[in-house]
């Protein structure tokens, strides 16, 4: 299989890439579920809700107030459609796929900005070890297979990026226009995606002022790209509200003039900084952090350290602070952490350090990071309860289903319906008594039992005259003889159960 993006780079590049995109994929196949609550009422029940398939009235605030763009939720109402045109609709099938074009558009994406770097890397050895970090540091997988406007956001901002950089190259092609075109595409595509790309803008924009000035009439055919994607923008939400609405200034509006964002709490300027470090994986989200600062210090005239920076800064003085705000620049975190390779003073100095002290420092890293790949790539879904609505979308196959419970709605695992996942002929009905799932025995509808426990509790044995047979747990038998200090009494267990009724 050959890609004429990676006809330039050396064999054991290649392989080192090609790998990469094989984690993704698998990421992409095991990561099941969302990160985010937006990452899903967001974007797959505003979907839902414009296939027929749930109602307004279960959707959330930003719906009413009409503050979210819609250019994502099109994306997975065109995907169900030609699905259901094909008798092939699944939702955990559509979102599957959706993920996998997010992990292969995402390292696309990363391969490019990649490719911008080559010309200033002296040594080649500098930009193989760009590549390793930039493939297989332990939480880009994760972050790029989200269909979620921080990823896509990001994804498309940064092919406009690279093609913006390409016009202003000395050699560029007699096809300027076009690539100058499509980048304004995709900053507009960008800009649907998540408004606060914005701070992106205006790092790049600042940059091109101090450093290309000379060139800036190359972003006209940029600029018009923009404003036709700008316009599509519109037509898709007065497509998806039924009336004509600037979701841009709406969101300005309710979450800055307003404040609402406050809402779910406000922290200090230097709060990405103490998310960072402690998530990032410490030790290494330690290193991490040193080798950005000494970036910008050695290439403080990169543009990917001016959008970077600009990006940084324009949330920092947003009062609501989340680390996934700053997803959208993922794919150019790599490569901001890595640009002293290429300052001959910065390595003289660093060269100090005993190469002992490196190769042990290196190696624990390593592993380290080795460890936290698997475990996100293959071993963490970020949203178990997920695995349930899946075990029951195929066990029912459509057919009417009733399942009962004494807890909380599986399907209402926040403080809103997950209808994407639910069956049509699906209800949820709530009981106060065990004894009352008698009355709904013997009925021609499927009748399932969830309980969010490991074991039934004895209560629920002993005043039922039915027998509860095990169907789907979602943590394997053996965790219960892992018990220490009742640690699995205490944290949900997602069970599904058919009720049986015991003839004496």
């Amino acid at each position: 299989m050959r890609l004429r993006l990676l006809e330039s780079y050396e064999p054991k590049e290649k392989v080192a890439l090609w790998v990469s995109l094989f984690l993704h994929i698998c990421c992409a196949w095991f990561s099941i579920g969302y990160h985010y609550d937006d990452e899903h009422w967001q974007i797959l029940e505003f979907a839902n809700y414009k296939l027929g398939l749930s109602p307004a009235s279960d959707l959330p605030w930003e719906f009413v107030d009409q503050i979210r763009p819609t250019l994502q939720p099109f994306i997975v109402y065109v995907f169900a459609k030609f699905m259901m045109v094909l008798h092939l609709y699944n939702p955990f099938t559509l979102i599957f796929l959706l993920r996998l074009v997010s992990a292969v558009l995402s390292w696309l994406a990363t391969l490019l900005v990649i490719k911008s770097t080559r010309m200033f890397f002296v040594e080649r050895d500098h930009f193989y070890y760009l590549i390793l970090f930039s493939s297989f540091l332990w939480f880009i997988p994760y972050i790029h297979v989200r269909y979620s406007g921080e990823t896509w956001s990001g994804l498309f901002f940064f092919f406009g990026v690279y093609y913006l950089l390409k016009i202003f190259e000395r050699n560029n092609s007699s096809d300027w226009m076009l690539k100058s075109l499509f980048s304004g595409i995709c900053m507009g595509l960008a800009f649907w995606c998540r408004f606060q790309i914005t701070f992106a803008f205006i790092g790049l924009g600042l940059w091109i002022v101090v450093f290309k000035l000379k060139s800036i009439r190359k972003l006209l055919p940029a600029i018009i790209g923009g404003v036709l994607i700008l316009g599509l923008g519109i037509l898709l939400d007065r497509w998806f509200y039924d009336k004509w609405v600037f979701t841009p200034f709406n969101y300005f509006e309710s979450n800055i003039i307003n404040n609402v964002a406050a809402r779910y709490g406000e922290t200090p300027w230097w709060d990405y900084f103490y998310l960072f470090l402690l998530h990032g994986g410490m030790p290494l989200s330690i290193v991490l952090f040193a080798m950005l600062l000494i970036s910008i210090v050695a290439k403080p005239k990169s543009p990917y350290i001016w959008t970077m920076l600009a990006f940084l800064l324009g949330h920092m003085v947003v009062g609501h602070k989340e680390l996934r705000f700053l997803f959208p620049m993922i794919y150019i975190f790599p490569i901001c952490c890595f640009l002293f390779f290429d300052s001959t003073p910065i390595l003289k100095r660093l060269s100090i350090i005993p190469k002992r002290v490196k190769s042990i420092l290196l190696t624990t890293l390593i592993v380290i990071n080795t460890v936290l790949l698997i475990v996100m790539v293959f071993l963490k879904p970020p949203s178990e309860h997920v695995f349930v609505y899946r075990y029951i979308y195929e066990y029912t196959k459509g057919a009417p289903t009733k399942v009962i419970t004494l807890h909380k709605d599986p399907y209402r695992p926040a403080w809103l319906k997950a209808n994407y996942y639910k069956p049509r002929n699906l209800d949820v009905i709530t009981i106060d008594s065990i004894k009352r799932i008698n009355s709904y025995l013997n009925k021609e509808d499927t009748l399932l039992f969830f309980d969010d426990h490991f074991d039934l509790s004895p209560s629920i044995i002993k005043n039922s005259d039915v027998r509860f047979e095990l169907l789907y747990r979602n943590v394997p038998e053996f965790i219960k003889y892992l018990n220490f200090n009742g640690w699995v009494d205490r944290t949900k267990v997602y069970c599904v159960y058919k009720p049986v009724k015991v003839i004496n």
